[in-house]
């Protein structure tokens, strides 16, 4: 529940951002952080990704249909380049729109391109209202339906550090500090760290490898 942004009639505003090494964009393309089952008819929330060094949003309302009814942001151009960190992030105001959603890389803004889906039934449009609270997992470098699809675009194959959530829409300002001009913020010293739902360090202090090595800071 705590990474459900929804309160079932409307979505509620939050963040992610994340520090990202993509060893090759003409081939890599995969998912960041997921709220997706793409095998459930109810299971899809929102899905941040990277295709070909550029950064994608996704957000599905799944009353209406798998993933056929969302909202996106796409960025118009690659931001991400080979085998170097890249900050990213992304932002969204709650207001059930794609226009509410902002992409960052690097502490600046990524011009994308924001669009939506539709269905016509009976002549009347049907369209994304709001995302719904569902039972699938927060997953960091993969959909839930991953492990049986890494042919599909469904795990990530490079690296990741600093992964963290928000419970709010980011400023452009805010962005800036977490970018810390290109260097991983010791997010105590956040001036909006209240606003952490989680943050997993990825590899550093008290993390290990293995089942559970993860900590959520």
């Amino acid at each position: 529940d705590a990474y459900s942004f929804t309160d079932g009639s409307t979505d509620k505003p939050f963040s992610i951002s994340a520090w990202v090494f993509v060893g090759d964009i003409s081939t890599d393309n995969g998912p960041l952080v997921t709220k997706v089952d793409f095998t459930a008819s109810t299971a899809t929330e929102y899905l941040l990704k990277q295709a070909n060094g550029k950064i994608q949003m996704f957000m599905y309302d799944t009353s209406k249909s798998t993933s056929g009814h969302a909202i996106r942001s796409l960025a118009n151009a690659s931001s991400l380049t080979n085998n170097t960190w890249h900050h990213v992030v992304m932002t969204y105001d709650g207001s059930d729109s794609q226009n509410g959603i902002t992409l960052y890389t690097d502490g600046s803004e990524t011009a994308a391109t924001k669009t939506a889906t539709q269905t016509v039934v009976d002549g009347t449009p049907v369209v994304y209202e709001n995302m719904r609270n569902t039972t699938t997992p927060l997953i960091i470098g993969a959909t839930q339906d991953g492990a049986a699809n890494e042919t599909a675009a469904r795990v990530f194959e490079d690296r990741m550090a600093d992964v963290v959530i928000f419970d709010k829409e980011l400023s452009s300002a805010e962005v800036t500090e977490v970018y810390n001009a290109g260097k991983i913020l010791e997010m105590t010293t956040f001036s909006a760290y209240s606003n952490i739902v989680s943050w997993f360090k990825m590899g550093d202090a008290d993390d290990t490898t293995g089942t559970g090595g993860i900590k959520d800071y």
